[in-house]
């Protein structure tokens, strides 16, 4: 098993500027999501040290999150939000008898 990710506020604001479609991630905002990871267990503060580490049990809870999310969520969410059949925004039934009754006074 591979070990687990370990690193200071600093480097995970390093690691996260370098992915794509991040552009803008300051330490303090890895700070924060370093204290709401903590607050559910999910990363662990190295004994006097400004270190944290994921255990190998909140790994395995953060990979099934993500797979939740990505597979299952994503997709009825996707689903819920699809246009329904029928007329469009810009069709009304007063729009189709405009264009009947234009159609019957042209002759």
């Amino acid at each position: 098993m591979a070990a687990a990710p370990r690193g200071t506020v600093a480097d995970l604001a390093a690691k996260v500027q370098t992915l794509p479609g991040h552009v803008v991630y300051t330490t303090r905002q890895a700070a924060y999501d370093i204290r709401k990871l903590r607050g559910k267990h999910l990363a662990v503060r190295q004994d006097r040290s400004r270190s944290y580490h994921v255990p190998p049990q909140a790994a395995r809870t953060i990979a099934a999150l993500l797979t939740l999310r990505e597979h299952v969520i994503a997709p009825i969410l996707a689903g819920i939000r699809s246009p329904r059949m029928g007329r469009s925004a810009g069709q009304s039934a007063r729009s189709g008898h405009y264009r009947l009754d234009s159609a019957l006074l042209r002759g």
